[in-house]
């Protein structure tokens, strides 16, 4: 029942898993609020259809990148690598346009290209690792729920703060999560090595 959800969640492996799945809500928000608000108007001189343009991009990046990824093995190793190639994929992107590539536009379409392919990715193996990680039955429909919550709760930060915030801020903010998030998974695959 609840009680034993609660208890497996609360298993410092479990724990260590929430990183991830913060991120994956973290990089979703980034992606359909700062990406497009914060990084593509501005480059283009505030003209809306751009960002329509983009995030074809992105979209269709990211519809072809998770075709490929469902077609790669579902064992425990590739898909954690999958995971951590997508976190450092996104955040280097992001990162590269904004402070290494000055702004430019080409640059802007490799990010959209950075970020749909780690969502693809994410979104693709996290399914895969839920269902390693916990089976198949009630108790996995339990795990998909409450790490769906986890997500939301990632996606909903970057709205709140978005008032608040700049761009340098929400930049760093998906960094500094996704390096969380590496760190955190790192720490769930070395305590099941251990075990």
């Amino acid at each position: 029942g609840l009680r034993a959800v609660v208890d497996r969640l609360m298993e410092p492996k479990s724990l260590l898993l929430a990183g991830v799945y913060f991120y994956n809500g973290i990089e979703q928000s980034f992606a359909w609020c700062v990406f497009t608000s914060e990084m593509v108007l501005p480059a283009f001189g505030g003209n809306e259809a751009m960002i329509g343009i983009l995030m074809l991009t992105y979209a269709g990046v990211d519809a072809a990148v998770g075709s490929l990824a469902a077609q790669l093995p579902s064992t425990k190793r590739t898909t954690r690598i999958s995971i951590a190639v997508a976190i450092v994929l996104q955040c280097a992107g992001v990162l590269g346009y904004r402070y290494l590539l000055l702004d430019s536009v080409p640059a802007l379409y490799a990010s959209a290209v950075a970020l749909g392919a780690g969502d693809a990715l994410l979104n693709t193996k996290i399914g895969v690792l839920l269902g390693l990680e916990y089976g198949k039955g009630g108790e996995h429909r339990h795990m998909v729920t409450a790490w769906r919550g986890v997500t939301a709760l990632g996606c909903a930060l970057p709205f709140f703060l978005s008032g608040h915030t700049g761009l340098d801020f929400n930049v760093w903010l998906l960094a500094g999560s996704g390096l969380v998030g590496l760190a955190m998974f790192a720490g769930s695959v070395a305590e099941e090595e251990g075990e």
